[in-house]
């Protein structure tokens, strides 16, 4: 189940707890410099706070979610098979 922990109107940030691991999605309505700062700084903020690793998982293939991904400083750390049987990405991002 996702857990809003930030919300504003460019953006919401989610969290999901899995295995108790930091798994993150963020809905982006509008995309600028100054968002993509308060989302890096939410990111943090939200990382300081919990003082675990934040986890992203990407659909394989999908270009702009990878480009989002690394601008958002989540590192590739492999692929595994979905339960969707697809093939998915696992990023993390260090506290």
């Amino acid at each position: 189940m996702k857990i809003v922990v930030y919300s504003v109107p460019s953006f919401t940030l989610y969290v999901e707890d899995h295995e108790g691991n930091n798994i993150m999605h963020c809905d982006c309505v509008k995309w600028n410099k100054q968002v993509k700062n308060e989302l890096l700084s939410t990111l943090k903020a939200f990382a300081n706070n919990t003082g675990k690793p934040m986890f992203a998982i990407q659909i394989d293939g999908d270009k702009k979610h990878e480009k989002f991904l690394k601008l958002m400083e989540f590192i590739f750390k492999g692929t595994f098979m979905g339960t969707d049987n697809k093939e998915h990405s696992l990023y993390w991002r260090n506290v």
